[in-house]
Protein backbone atom coordinates (compact mmCIF):
# COMPACT_ATOMS: atom_id res chain seq x y z
CA UNK A 1 0.00 0.00 0.00
CA UNK A 2 1.35 3.36 -0.89
CA UNK A 3 -0.15 6.64 0.39
CA UNK A 4 0.97 9.63 -2.27
CA UNK A 5 0.20 13.74 -0.59
CA UNK A 6 0.49 15.68 -3.46
CA UNK A 7 2.78 18.95 -3.11
CA UNK A 8 3.71 17.82 0.24
CA UNK A 9 6.74 17.11 2.70
CA UNK A 10 5.35 13.48 3.42
CA UNK A 11 5.34 10.35 1.26
CA UNK A 12 4.16 7.14 2.86
CA UNK A 13 5.06 4.33 1.47
CA UNK A 14 4.60 0.66 3.35
CA UNK A 15 7.28 0.19 5.88
CA UNK A 16 9.42 3.33 4.60
CA UNK A 17 8.87 6.79 4.45
CA UNK A 18 10.18 9.61 2.45
CA UNK A 19 11.02 13.13 3.30
CA UNK A 20 11.27 15.33 0.82
CA UNK A 21 13.75 18.33 0.62
CA UNK A 22 14.24 20.84 -2.03
CA UNK A 23 15.20 18.22 -4.55
CA UNK A 24 17.24 15.73 -2.34
CA UNK A 25 14.95 12.52 -1.19
CA UNK A 26 16.17 11.01 2.28
CA UNK A 27 14.95 7.38 2.74
CA UNK A 28 14.28 5.89 6.04
CA UNK A 29 13.33 2.63 7.02
CA UNK A 30 10.57 2.26 10.06
CA UNK A 31 9.09 -0.40 12.10
CA UNK A 32 5.53 -1.20 10.58
CA UNK A 33 3.72 0.10 13.47
CA UNK A 34 4.82 3.67 12.10
CA UNK A 35 1.71 3.43 9.12
CA UNK A 36 -0.92 2.94 11.55
CA UNK A 37 -2.57 6.25 12.52
CA UNK A 38 -2.18 7.61 16.37
CA UNK A 39 -4.56 5.96 19.03
CA UNK A 40 -5.87 6.98 21.54
CA UNK A 41 -5.77 4.44 24.14
CA UNK A 42 -8.36 5.23 27.06
CA UNK A 43 -11.27 5.86 23.56
CA UNK A 44 -9.50 3.78 20.88
CA UNK A 45 -10.13 6.68 18.11
CA UNK A 46 -8.06 7.51 15.35
CA UNK A 47 -6.89 11.25 15.35
CA UNK A 48 -9.16 11.50 18.95
CA UNK A 49 -10.80 14.78 19.18
CA UNK A 50 -11.04 15.53 15.48
CA UNK A 51 -14.15 17.61 14.00
CA UNK A 52 -14.86 16.70 10.48
CA UNK A 53 -17.91 15.96 8.16
CA UNK A 54 -16.44 12.95 5.94
CA UNK A 55 -17.73 11.89 2.69
CA UNK A 56 -18.10 8.85 1.15
CA UNK A 57 -18.11 7.76 -3.02
CA UNK A 58 -17.84 3.99 -3.10
CA UNK A 59 -17.21 2.17 -7.10
CA UNK A 60 -20.45 0.09 -7.39
CA UNK A 61 -19.32 -0.39 -11.62
CA UNK A 62 -19.87 -3.88 -13.14
CA UNK A 63 -16.17 -4.33 -12.75
CA UNK A 64 -16.28 -4.74 -9.30
CA UNK A 65 -17.42 -8.66 -8.29
CA UNK A 66 -20.18 -9.38 -5.19
CA UNK A 67 -17.22 -10.54 -3.32
CA UNK A 68 -15.27 -7.57 -4.01
CA UNK A 69 -17.95 -5.58 -3.03
CA UNK A 70 -18.41 -7.68 0.32
CA UNK A 71 -14.77 -6.54 0.94
CA UNK A 72 -14.82 -2.79 -0.40
CA UNK A 73 -18.04 -2.64 2.94
CA UNK A 74 -15.72 -4.15 5.05
CA UNK A 75 -13.08 -1.89 4.46
CA UNK A 76 -15.60 0.92 4.96
CA UNK A 77 -17.15 -0.32 8.15
CA UNK A 78 -13.44 -0.40 9.89
CA UNK A 79 -12.68 2.87 9.04
CA UNK A 80 -15.87 4.02 10.16
CA UNK A 81 -15.11 2.20 13.53
CA UNK A 82 -12.13 4.45 13.85
CA UNK A 83 -13.71 7.80 14.58
CA UNK A 84 -15.53 9.23 17.13
CA UNK A 85 -18.95 10.80 15.92
CA UNK A 86 -21.39 13.59 17.26
CA UNK A 87 -22.64 16.23 15.31
CA UNK A 88 -21.34 18.95 17.59
CA UNK A 89 -17.73 17.86 18.80
CA UNK A 90 -17.68 14.77 16.63
CA UNK A 91 -17.18 13.13 13.15
CA UNK A 92 -20.66 12.99 10.72
CA UNK A 93 -20.27 11.13 8.01
CA UNK A 94 -22.16 10.04 4.73
CA UNK A 95 -21.79 7.67 1.75
CA UNK A 96 -23.53 7.45 -1.85
CA UNK A 97 -22.88 4.52 -4.55
CA UNK A 98 -21.38 5.26 -7.95
CA UNK A 99 -21.20 3.98 -11.51
CA UNK A 100 -22.02 6.10 -14.63
CA UNK A 101 -24.31 7.50 -12.01
CA UNK A 102 -25.07 7.63 -8.28
CA UNK A 103 -26.92 6.80 -5.64
CA UNK A 104 -27.18 8.16 -2.53
CA UNK A 105 -26.91 5.77 -0.07
CA UNK A 106 -26.46 7.94 3.69
CA UNK A 107 -27.30 11.66 2.98
CA UNK A 108 -27.58 14.19 4.80
CA UNK A 109 -24.05 13.34 6.48
CA UNK A 110 -25.07 11.91 9.71
CA UNK A 111 -23.50 10.92 13.63
CA UNK A 112 -25.60 8.15 12.66
CA UNK A 113 -22.91 6.76 9.94
CA UNK A 114 -21.74 4.50 12.78
CA UNK A 115 -23.14 2.72 15.16
CA UNK A 116 -21.67 1.36 18.33
CA UNK A 117 -24.00 -1.49 18.77
CA UNK A 118 -23.52 -2.72 15.44
CA UNK A 119 -20.38 -5.07 14.89
CA UNK A 120 -18.69 -7.69 13.32
CA UNK A 121 -17.60 -8.15 9.15
CA UNK A 122 -18.85 -9.56 6.32
CA UNK A 123 -16.04 -11.51 5.46
CA UNK A 124 -16.31 -13.42 9.05
CA UNK A 125 -19.76 -13.65 8.49
CA UNK A 126 -20.29 -12.33 11.73
CA UNK A 127 -22.15 -8.52 10.95
CA UNK A 128 -24.49 -7.98 14.03
CA UNK A 129 -27.19 -5.05 13.27
CA UNK A 130 -29.81 -3.54 16.35
CA UNK A 131 -32.36 -2.75 13.94
CA UNK A 132 -32.57 0.59 14.82
CA UNK A 133 -31.86 2.08 10.98
CA UNK A 134 -28.49 3.84 12.04
CA UNK A 135 -24.73 2.97 11.10
CA UNK A 136 -23.62 1.93 7.79
CA UNK A 137 -23.13 -1.94 8.46
CA UNK A 138 -27.12 -1.45 8.51
CA UNK A 139 -27.70 1.43 5.99
CA UNK A 140 -25.01 -0.46 3.12
CA UNK A 141 -25.04 -3.72 3.03
CA UNK A 142 -26.21 -4.55 -0.86
CA UNK A 143 -25.05 -3.48 -4.23
CA UNK A 144 -27.46 -1.68 -6.46
CA UNK A 145 -24.93 -0.63 -9.46
CA UNK A 146 -23.59 -2.68 -11.78
CA UNK A 147 -22.93 -0.16 -14.91
CA UNK A 148 -19.90 1.33 -16.30
CA UNK A 149 -17.43 3.78 -14.59
CA UNK A 150 -17.48 7.23 -14.68
CA UNK A 151 -15.07 9.00 -12.38
CA UNK A 152 -16.67 12.76 -13.25
CA UNK A 153 -20.22 11.90 -12.59
CA UNK A 154 -18.70 10.69 -9.29
CA UNK A 155 -16.77 13.50 -8.08
CA UNK A 156 -19.16 16.45 -8.92
CA UNK A 157 -21.58 14.57 -7.30
CA UNK A 158 -19.56 14.92 -4.50
CA UNK A 159 -18.98 18.12 -4.44
CA UNK A 160 -22.72 18.94 -5.39
CA UNK A 161 -23.79 17.19 -1.96
CA UNK A 162 -21.44 19.69 -0.51
CA UNK A 163 -22.55 22.60 -2.01
CA UNK A 164 -26.12 22.15 -1.18
CA UNK A 165 -25.52 21.31 2.54
CA UNK A 166 -26.74 18.19 3.46
CA UNK A 167 -25.68 18.27 6.94
CA UNK A 168 -22.22 20.16 6.30
CA UNK A 169 -21.47 22.31 9.76
CA UNK A 170 -19.75 25.70 8.70
CA UNK A 171 -16.02 25.99 9.63
CA UNK A 172 -15.07 22.36 10.00
CA UNK A 173 -12.98 19.84 7.83
CA UNK A 174 -14.70 18.57 4.76
CA UNK A 175 -13.24 15.01 3.34
CA UNK A 176 -14.03 13.87 0.34
CA UNK A 177 -13.14 9.95 0.01
CA UNK A 178 -13.48 8.28 -3.34
CA UNK A 179 -13.01 4.16 -3.41
CA UNK A 180 -12.47 3.03 -7.02
CA UNK A 181 -10.73 0.07 -9.27
CA UNK A 182 -11.05 2.32 -12.36
CA UNK A 183 -8.88 1.27 -15.13
CA UNK A 184 -6.18 2.93 -16.74
CA UNK A 185 -8.47 4.16 -19.76
CA UNK A 186 -11.37 5.16 -17.32
CA UNK A 187 -9.13 7.35 -15.50
CA UNK A 188 -7.85 8.93 -18.27
CA UNK A 189 -10.12 9.23 -20.81
CA UNK A 190 -12.27 12.15 -19.31
CA UNK A 191 -9.19 13.69 -18.11
CA UNK A 192 -10.02 17.04 -18.58
CA UNK A 193 -13.44 16.77 -17.26
CA UNK A 194 -12.51 14.51 -14.03
CA UNK A 195 -10.15 17.51 -13.14
CA UNK A 196 -12.50 20.20 -13.84
CA UNK A 197 -14.86 18.20 -11.39
CA UNK A 198 -11.59 17.86 -8.43
CA UNK A 199 -11.58 21.58 -9.17
CA UNK A 200 -15.09 21.87 -8.14
CA UNK A 201 -14.60 19.89 -5.39
CA UNK A 202 -11.83 20.59 -4.03
CA UNK A 203 -13.40 24.76 -3.79
CA UNK A 204 -17.06 23.04 -2.45
CA UNK A 205 -18.78 24.17 0.43
CA UNK A 206 -17.45 27.33 2.72
CA UNK A 207 -14.06 26.19 2.82
CA UNK A 208 -13.44 23.40 0.25
CA UNK A 209 -12.81 19.56 0.23
CA UNK A 210 -9.89 17.57 0.89
CA UNK A 211 -9.66 15.10 -1.31
CA UNK A 212 -8.70 11.04 -0.08
CA UNK A 213 -8.71 9.19 -3.46
CA UNK A 214 -8.35 5.34 -2.56
CA UNK A 215 -7.28 3.31 -5.67
CA UNK A 216 -7.58 -0.62 -5.53
CA UNK A 217 -6.52 -2.97 -7.76
CA UNK A 218 -6.30 -2.22 -11.43
CA UNK A 219 -6.72 1.88 -10.79
CA UNK A 220 -3.32 1.09 -8.59
CA UNK A 221 -1.23 -0.39 -10.98
CA UNK A 222 -2.31 2.72 -13.56
CA UNK A 223 -1.67 4.52 -10.84
CA UNK A 224 1.81 3.82 -9.87
CA UNK A 225 2.89 1.95 -12.93
CA UNK A 226 1.19 3.29 -15.89
CA UNK A 227 -0.01 6.76 -17.17
CA UNK A 228 -2.29 7.86 -15.31
CA UNK A 229 -0.58 9.21 -12.18
CA UNK A 230 -0.84 12.88 -14.17
CA UNK A 231 -4.26 13.28 -14.25
CA UNK A 232 -4.92 11.38 -10.47
CA UNK A 233 -2.73 14.01 -9.31
CA UNK A 234 -4.49 17.02 -10.84
CA UNK A 235 -7.39 15.29 -9.15
CA UNK A 236 -6.18 15.42 -5.69
CA UNK A 237 -4.96 18.67 -6.20
CA UNK A 238 -2.61 20.13 -3.70
CA UNK A 239 -2.71 18.87 -0.34
CA UNK A 240 -4.80 15.82 -1.67
CA UNK A 241 -3.92 11.74 -0.73
CA UNK A 242 -3.57 9.00 -3.06
CA UNK A 243 -3.72 5.62 -1.69
CA UNK A 244 -3.02 2.62 -3.94
CA UNK A 245 -3.98 -1.07 -2.16
CA UNK A 246 -3.52 -3.94 -4.54
CA UNK A 247 -6.74 -5.70 -4.19
CA UNK A 248 -10.04 -5.52 -2.24
CA UNK A 249 -9.50 -8.35 -0.21
CA UNK A 250 -5.79 -6.93 0.82
CA UNK A 251 -7.70 -3.57 1.35
CA UNK A 252 -10.61 -5.75 3.64
CA UNK A 253 -8.05 -7.58 5.69
CA UNK A 254 -7.48 -5.32 9.17
CA UNK A 255 -4.18 -7.63 9.46
CA UNK A 256 -2.60 -5.99 6.20
CA UNK A 257 -2.99 -2.58 7.56
CA UNK A 258 -4.22 -0.63 5.09
CA UNK A 259 -7.42 0.43 6.89
CA UNK A 260 -5.28 1.97 9.17
CA UNK A 261 -3.17 3.43 6.69
CA UNK A 262 -6.70 5.38 5.40
CA UNK A 263 -7.69 6.17 8.35
CA UNK A 264 -4.33 7.75 8.84
CA UNK A 265 -4.61 9.60 5.87
CA UNK A 266 -7.43 11.05 6.52
CA UNK A 267 -6.66 12.26 9.90
CA UNK A 268 -3.32 13.76 7.90
CA UNK A 269 -5.71 16.01 5.42
CA UNK A 270 -8.24 16.72 8.09
CA UNK A 271 -4.90 18.77 9.62
CA UNK A 272 -4.00 19.66 6.58
CA UNK A 273 -6.89 21.57 5.69
CA UNK A 274 -8.23 22.49 8.94
CA UNK A 275 -9.26 26.02 9.08
CA UNK A 276 -7.22 28.35 11.36
CA UNK A 277 -8.84 28.83 14.61
CA UNK A 278 -9.83 32.43 15.37
CA UNK A 279 -11.27 33.96 17.90
CA UNK A 280 -14.92 33.82 18.18
CA UNK A 281 -16.89 36.80 17.87
CA UNK A 282 -18.68 36.99 21.70
CA UNK A 283 -22.19 38.73 20.40
CA UNK A 284 -22.91 38.76 24.31
CA UNK A 285 -26.37 37.36 24.00
CA UNK A 286 -25.43 34.62 26.50
CA UNK A 287 -25.56 31.49 23.96
CA UNK A 288 -22.60 30.11 22.92
CA UNK A 289 -21.21 30.27 19.52
CA UNK A 290 -20.88 26.30 19.11
CA UNK A 291 -25.23 26.13 20.05
CA UNK A 292 -25.67 28.63 17.80
CA UNK A 293 -23.32 27.38 14.95
CA UNK A 294 -25.10 24.29 15.30
CA UNK A 295 -28.99 25.80 14.84
CA UNK A 296 -30.93 25.21 11.86
CA UNK A 297 -29.72 26.62 8.40
CA UNK A 298 -26.18 26.13 8.91
CA UNK A 299 -26.26 28.69 11.96
CA UNK A 300 -27.92 30.92 9.99
CA UNK A 301 -31.35 30.87 11.70
CA UNK A 302 -32.88 34.19 9.93
CA UNK A 303 -31.96 33.13 6.79
CA UNK A 304 -29.52 36.75 5.94
CA UNK A 305 -26.77 35.05 5.01
CA UNK A 306 -24.67 36.04 8.52
CA UNK A 307 -23.97 33.65 11.53
CA UNK A 308 -26.45 34.24 14.28
CA UNK A 309 -23.04 33.84 16.48
CA UNK A 310 -21.54 37.05 14.61
CA UNK A 311 -24.65 39.16 15.75
CA UNK A 312 -25.95 41.23 18.15
CA UNK A 313 -29.69 41.12 16.97
CA UNK A 314 -29.66 37.54 16.19
CA UNK A 315 -29.79 34.99 18.76
CA UNK A 316 -30.41 31.27 17.54
CA UNK A 317 -30.42 28.46 20.62
CA UNK A 318 -32.27 25.45 21.82
CA UNK A 319 -35.68 25.93 23.19
CA UNK A 320 -36.06 23.09 26.19
CA UNK A 321 -39.49 23.18 25.39
CA UNK A 322 -39.60 22.03 22.41
CA UNK A 323 -36.60 20.28 22.03
CA UNK A 324 -35.55 22.42 19.01
CA UNK A 325 -34.06 25.36 17.82
CA UNK A 326 -35.52 28.96 17.75
CA UNK A 327 -34.20 31.87 16.64
CA UNK A 328 -35.14 35.83 17.84
CA UNK A 329 -34.18 38.50 15.49
CA UNK A 330 -34.55 42.15 16.89
CA UNK A 331 -34.21 45.93 14.75
CA UNK A 332 -34.90 49.48 15.73
CA UNK A 333 -33.99 51.01 18.27
CA UNK A 334 -32.58 48.09 20.93
CA UNK A 335 -30.64 45.61 19.13
CA UNK A 336 -28.38 43.69 21.44
CA UNK A 337 -29.79 40.72 22.81
CA UNK A 338 -28.13 39.66 25.94
CA UNK A 339 -30.06 37.02 26.82
CA UNK A 340 -32.91 34.40 25.42
CA UNK A 341 -35.02 32.22 28.08
CA UNK A 342 -38.41 30.01 27.74
CA UNK A 343 -40.67 29.32 30.26
CA UNK A 344 -43.29 26.75 31.15
CA UNK A 345 -46.68 28.93 31.96
CA UNK A 346 -45.95 26.98 35.91
CA UNK A 347 -42.79 28.55 36.22
CA UNK A 348 -44.15 32.15 36.17
CA UNK A 349 -45.16 33.87 39.20
CA UNK A 350 -48.54 33.76 38.20
CA UNK A 351 -50.52 31.73 35.74
CA UNK A 352 -53.37 32.43 33.48
CA UNK A 353 -56.18 30.52 34.47
CA UNK A 354 -58.17 30.94 31.02
CA UNK A 355 -55.52 30.08 28.74
CA UNK A 356 -53.33 27.07 28.03
CA UNK A 357 -49.72 27.38 26.96
CA UNK A 358 -48.45 24.01 25.65
CA UNK A 359 -45.55 25.57 23.61
CA UNK A 360 -44.50 27.29 26.49
CA UNK A 361 -43.41 31.39 26.34
CA UNK A 362 -40.68 32.55 25.49
CA UNK A 363 -38.71 35.61 26.31
CA UNK A 364 -35.40 38.02 25.82
CA UNK A 365 -33.67 40.97 27.25
CA UNK A 366 -32.68 43.54 24.44
CA UNK A 367 -30.88 46.84 25.33
CA UNK A 368 -31.79 50.12 23.57
CA UNK A 369 -29.50 52.73 22.33
CA UNK A 370 -31.50 54.90 24.54
CA UNK A 371 -34.59 55.61 27.15
CA UNK A 372 -37.38 54.88 25.51
CA UNK A 373 -36.60 53.14 22.72
CA UNK A 374 -39.11 50.68 20.35
CA UNK A 375 -37.72 47.07 19.47
CA UNK A 376 -39.23 45.40 16.23
CA UNK A 377 -38.53 41.97 17.05
CA UNK A 378 -39.30 38.67 14.53
CA UNK A 379 -38.90 35.04 16.19
CA UNK A 380 -38.71 32.11 13.87
CA UNK A 381 -40.15 28.94 15.49
CA UNK A 382 -38.92 25.37 14.34
CA UNK A 383 -41.70 24.03 12.15
CA UNK A 384 -45.15 25.59 10.49
CA UNK A 385 -48.06 25.90 12.72
CA UNK A 386 -51.70 26.21 12.39
CA UNK A 387 -52.11 29.42 14.21
CA UNK A 388 -55.77 30.47 13.41
CA UNK A 389 -56.49 29.35 17.36
CA UNK A 390 -53.38 30.93 18.99
CA UNK A 391 -53.71 34.04 20.71
CA UNK A 392 -50.27 35.79 21.60
CA UNK A 393 -49.87 36.63 25.40
CA UNK A 394 -47.58 38.78 27.54
CA UNK A 395 -46.28 38.00 31.22
CA UNK A 396 -45.69 41.32 32.98
CA UNK A 397 -43.37 40.87 35.70
CA UNK A 398 -43.90 43.68 37.45
CA UNK A 399 -47.58 43.14 37.82
CA UNK A 400 -47.86 39.46 37.46
CA UNK A 401 -50.30 39.50 35.23
CA UNK A 402 -50.90 38.48 31.58
CA UNK A 403 -51.95 40.78 28.62
CA UNK A 404 -53.45 40.10 25.38
CA UNK A 405 -51.27 40.56 22.56
CA UNK A 406 -52.56 39.06 19.93
CA UNK A 407 -53.57 42.34 18.11
CA UNK A 408 -49.71 43.53 18.15
CA UNK A 409 -48.71 40.39 16.25
CA UNK A 410 -47.86 39.07 13.00
CA UNK A 411 -48.08 35.84 11.90
CA UNK A 412 -46.27 34.72 8.88
CA UNK A 413 -43.72 32.21 7.43
CA UNK A 414 -40.11 32.06 6.35
CA UNK A 415 -38.27 29.59 4.49
CA UNK A 416 -34.47 28.25 6.18
CA UNK A 417 -32.57 26.29 3.41
CA UNK A 418 -34.91 22.89 2.98
CA UNK A 419 -37.15 23.65 6.11
CA UNK A 420 -40.24 26.70 6.68
CA UNK A 421 -40.71 27.75 9.72
CA UNK A 422 -43.91 29.74 11.34
CA UNK A 423 -42.61 33.13 12.06
CA UNK A 424 -44.25 35.45 14.76
CA UNK A 425 -43.26 39.76 14.08
CA UNK A 426 -44.63 42.37 17.13
CA UNK A 427 -42.93 46.09 18.33
CA UNK A 428 -42.35 46.50 22.12
CA UNK A 429 -41.49 49.97 23.48
CA UNK A 430 -39.28 50.20 26.11
CA UNK A 431 -41.40 51.21 29.65
CA UNK A 432 -44.30 50.92 27.74
CA UNK A 433 -47.19 49.09 28.53
CA UNK A 434 -45.80 45.36 26.89
CA UNK A 435 -42.24 46.42 28.36
CA UNK A 436 -41.66 43.00 31.04
CA UNK A 437 -40.38 45.03 33.68
CA UNK A 438 -42.67 47.83 32.99
CA UNK A 439 -40.05 50.78 33.69
CA UNK A 440 -38.23 53.01 30.60
CA UNK A 441 -34.97 52.12 31.57
CA UNK A 442 -33.04 51.24 27.94
CA UNK A 443 -33.84 47.60 28.41
CA UNK A 444 -36.84 45.55 27.64
CA UNK A 445 -37.69 42.66 29.33
CA UNK A 446 -39.97 40.39 26.81
CA UNK A 447 -41.26 36.98 28.12
CA UNK A 448 -44.10 36.28 25.59
CA UNK A 449 -46.03 32.87 23.84
CA UNK A 450 -48.78 31.79 22.11
CA UNK A 451 -51.92 30.54 23.59
CA UNK A 452 -55.42 29.10 23.52
CA UNK A 453 -58.51 28.89 25.56
CA UNK A 454 -59.00 26.35 28.13
CA UNK A 455 -61.99 24.29 28.09
CA UNK A 456 -62.78 23.38 31.89
CA UNK A 457 -65.61 23.97 34.42
CA UNK A 458 -66.55 27.23 35.35
CA UNK A 459 -65.27 28.39 38.51
CA UNK A 460 -68.50 28.65 40.98
CA UNK A 461 -66.68 30.27 43.95
CA UNK A 462 -67.65 27.49 46.07
CA UNK A 463 -65.20 25.06 48.29
CA UNK A 464 -65.53 21.41 46.70
CA UNK A 465 -67.36 20.79 50.44
CA UNK A 466 -69.62 23.74 49.81
CA UNK A 467 -70.59 21.84 46.16
CA UNK A 468 -71.27 18.73 47.11
CA UNK A 469 -73.71 20.24 50.14
CA UNK A 470 -75.15 22.37 47.57
CA UNK A 471 -75.79 19.31 45.27
CA UNK A 472 -77.64 17.29 47.86
CA UNK A 473 -79.99 20.19 48.85
CA UNK A 474 -80.67 20.95 45.13
CA UNK A 475 -81.20 16.84 45.37
CA UNK A 476 -83.40 17.00 48.22
CA UNK A 477 -85.44 19.95 47.00
CA UNK A 478 -86.06 18.13 43.44
CA UNK A 479 -87.17 15.02 45.10
CA UNK A 480 -89.81 17.18 47.18
CA UNK A 481 -90.81 18.84 44.08
CA UNK A 482 -91.90 15.30 42.45
CA UNK A 483 -93.72 14.29 45.50
CA UNK A 484 -95.38 17.59 45.71
CA UNK A 485 -96.13 17.26 42.27
CA UNK A 486 -97.78 14.29 42.39
CA UNK A 487 -99.65 14.64 45.76
CA UNK A 488 -101.07 17.74 43.30
CA UNK A 489 -101.79 15.87 40.66
CA UNK A 490 -103.37 13.23 42.80
CA UNK A 491 -105.54 15.51 44.83
CA UNK A 492 -107.04 17.04 41.48
CA UNK A 493 -108.65 14.28 40.71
Amino acid sequence: MNIHRINSVLVFKNTCFAILVSTALLLLSVPPFMTAPIVNATTGYACDGVKADLWFGNDESGSVSSSEFNDALDFMYQISDSFEYDSVTGVQAGAFAWDTSTNDIIVPITEDFADTDDTGLIQDTNVVVDGDSKGIRELYSSKAGGGGTNLTVATQHMADLVDAGNGRRSDVPQIGIILTDASEGQLTGDAANWITAGDNLRAAGDGGVGIVLVLIAEAATAYTAGSAGPTVDAVAGTGGLIVTVPTYTEAADPAEGHVDSVTDAICDTIETIAPTPVAPINDNDNISTDEEDSGPNNGDGNNDGVKDSEQTSVTTAVNNILGAYTTTETSGDCTQITDVSFYEESSLAATDPSYDYDLGLHGFTVDCSSTGGTVDVTYYWDKVYDTDDWNYRKFNASTNTFLDFNDQVTYGTAVLGASTVTTVSYSVTDGGEFDGDGVANGSILDPIGPSEASISAPNTGFSQTTNITLYALLGAGLALSTVGLYGYKKNKR
